[in-house]
């Protein structure tokens, strides 16, 4: 049992040090692509481009605004609420914002896909042209090359003699779940795989501290309602601190408090996701096991039974969908509230094993 008991702590802390770099990894890359330009990239107020700029442009602001002497030699992306464009791009435009506007002085040499409420195009676009909006404005001067794909409900051409713009085609459906696109075999084989993962990682708490389980299970259901409610309020708490990460105002404090925040969420976040598929686990497999007639099957079996059947539905829905994000976010809540369950547990035993008792017949 000891050696059980490490392998599971050795294995846990494996897991453990395994997010963290992955975590590492991705924050020094979010860093590296929106700080290397320093306060002028990443997320502000307002943004106004002086100049030429030399490579990518990355902008996150409540307004941008490029002006006719400056000139993008790479990519631009922009995300804002407004967006005024007449610089030169050399390479592709991506923008989204409730107001996106080309004046007469843009040009872009590359593709062009805009997203948002009111689009007004008055400049040159040489490459493919793609627009998801509400009404989108072509003026005199703008100049589309082929390819062009605009889906609004009003669109509005002043140009005069150009070609009429093609129907919008209908959007193709994606799979709900990323998984299916690899499509055939390799499909169900990757889902058999992380069902059986899911499975196994359901029975290992059970294996490696049963005792300490079953006191958690046992405090739980004592009480299960207050307990899971406290749960969900504690994660709906902490996602309202994103909320409020979110609102503050850009630069590297913001940044670094919101690398720290997905870091904490990851690091915590995946032991209570596990131990939450583990107790639901049980519980579903103890009812499965009394309906075949097992009522007598042991905490990892009943544990593992379960577990194939939560990954299954995970795997269909996908991790990414809004019923896999539920799960997640219930079986978080679940993991929290056997925490307390078993802290609470863990007090009473205590208490009773420093209890004695002296009877002089």
């Amino acid at each position: 049992m000891r050696h059980l008991k490490f392998m599971a702590a050795l294995a846990a802390l494996i897991i453990t040090l395994g997010v963290l770099y992955v975590a590492g990894q991705s924050a020094r890359a979010v860093w590296q692509e929106l700080g290397r330009a320093g306060e002028q990239i990443g997320l502000t107020d307002d943004y106004a481009l002086s100049g030429d700029w030399d490579g990518d442009l990355v902008v996150f602001a409540s307004s941008i605004l490029l002006p006719e002497d400056s000139t993008i030699s790479g990519d631009a992306a922009l995300v804002s609420n407004y967006v005024r464009l007449d610089a030169l791009i050399m390479g592709d435009l991506s923008a989204s914002a409730s107001q996106i506007t080309l004046g007469p002085a843009a040009h872009i040499n590359g593709s062009a896909s805009l997203t948002g409420e009111n689009v007004t195009i008055d400049g040159i676009i040489e490459g493919p042209l793609t627009v998801q909006a509400s009404q989108v404005t072509l003026g005199e001067n703008s100049q589309l090359a082929s390819g062009v794909e605009i889906c609004a409900g009003t669109v509005i051409d002043n140009r005069a003699g150009s070609a009429p713009l093609a129907p919008c085609q209908p959007p193709t459906l994606q799979p709900v779940n990323p998984l299916w696109a690899a499509g055939g075999v390799a499909a169900g084989v990757l889902a058999l795989a992380v069902t059986l993962a899911g499975g196994v990682l359901a029975a290992v708490p059970h294996i490696s501290a049963p005792l300490r389980m079953a006191r958690v299970d046992a405090g739980l259901r004592l009480r299960p309602t207050p307990r899971l409610l406290s749960g969900i309020v504690a994660l709906g708490l902490w996602g309202v601190l994103a909320v409020l990460l979110a609102a503050l105002p850009g630069g590297w404090l913001s940044q670094t408090l919101f690398i720290i925040y997905l870091g904490l969420s990851l690091l915590f976040g995946l032991p209570l996701v596990w131990l939450g598929v583990s107790l639901a686990g049980l519980w579903i497999g103890r009812l499965l096991l009394h309906i075949f007639r097992k009522p007598n099957a042991a905490a990892p079996w009943a544990a593992l039974t379960g577990g194939l059947l939560i990954s299954l539905f995970l795997v269909l829905v996908g991790l990414t969908s809004t019923f896999g994000l539920a799960g997640l976010a219930l079986l978080a809540a679940l993991g929290l509230a056997a925490m307390m369950a078993g802290r609470a547990a863990g007090a009473v035993g205590d208490g009773a094993r420093q209890t004695s008792y002296f009877v002089q017949g």
